[in-house]
Order: structure tokens, then sequence, then C-alpha cells
């Protein structure tokens, strides 16, 4: 929530010339708006799916591997957004615009930095334990932690789907549910 009213207190102008803060502000999602496309399209558009894209990019056709990594990289990905504001969280020119505002480049600073520790956790999490991990930042006041475990079963004639749902909420105490 303080990230969205961060960079919500962006003015226009900031936001223009950076177009990635407008780009983050899409990807944080409110729990009202989550549905199954939004769930779809985060997952697919995240880092870990990326790596498997690049894989079997690479195993195809190595000769054109660059044309398809910048084919294939996309504005949803929020790791790729969060290094590349980083990165311009280096450049004078935004560093003053952003103080000439009255923000503190460190408080930015450590907002990108936080955020992308999570995704790398996940992504680190997803290597060791062989499964596929996400970092969803949804915004929602009630839980302390929680997380959703989509699971993809084939049959012989159909696929399967469950999901288990494990919170801890702020006025209930831990709930799971399958």
């Amino acid at each position: 929530k303080q990230v969205l009213d961060m960079l919500k207190s962006f003015p226009e102008s900031i936001k223009t010339a950076v177009p990635e803060f407008k780009g983050l502000e899409k990807l944080l999602v409110d729990v009202k708006q989550l549905d199954g496309n939004t769930l779809r399209a985060f997952v697919e558009t995240s880092g870990v799916a990326f790596e498997t894209k690049l894989k079997i990019a690479v195993m195809n056709d190595p000769q054109s591997l660059f044309q398809k990594i910048l084919a294939m990289q996309s504005e949803g990905d929020l790791k790729w957004l969060l290094l590349k504001i980083g990165s311009m969280l280096k450049d004078a020119d935004v560093v003053q615009a952003l103080k000439q505002k009255g923000f503190k480049i460190s408080e930015v600073s450590d907002m990108v930095e936080k955020f992308t520790r999570n995704i790398e956790f996940f992504q680190v999490t997803s290597k060791i334990n062989d499964m596929f991990y996400t970092f969803l930042p949804v915004l929602w006041n009630e839980p302390r932690d929680g997380e959703f475990l989509f699971k993809k079963q084939k049959g012989d004639k159909r696929d399967s789907y469950t999901c288990d749902i494990n919170l801890e909420l702020a006025k209930i105490g831990k709930l799971s549910v399958s």
C-alpha cells in the first residue's frame, strides 16, 4: 500500500519522464481486481516463466536467440521493470526531478530493492524445489501472511485444477482452504 501511495503521489511529469513508474503502478493489483485473467497474465509474464521460454528458444534456434529474447521480454515482468527503475534511479536527471518534488531517493530505492529481493527469493525457491513460485503483490489489508498454491493434475480424459489457500488474517488468525 505504501508503494502504491508513493507511486500515485508522483507528479504526472515524473510518470511521463519515467514511464516505468506507471507500469509498476499498474502491476500492483487490489484484491478486488484479482481474477483468473489477472493471475494468468501475471504468472505468464513472470521471470520464472520467462526463463522457461528462454530455455525453449535456446534449444529450438540458438542462432536467433538475441532477437527472441527481446521479443519475449514483456513489460509485465515485474522484476525487469524494477531493475530498469533501479538503474534509472542512478540517472542524475531522474534523481534531481524526484528531489525537486520532495521525494527521498533512498526511500524510492529501498522500495525497489525490497520488491526485487522478494521476487528473487521466489525465483531461488522455484529452482531449489523444482516448482514454480512467484511473487504477486496484491493490495489487501487483512493478511499478515499467505500463499496460494495452484496445482494442475493431468487425468485420462481432462486436466483438473486445485487451489490451496493458506492465510493468516489480522482479525481471524490462521485459515486454510482447499
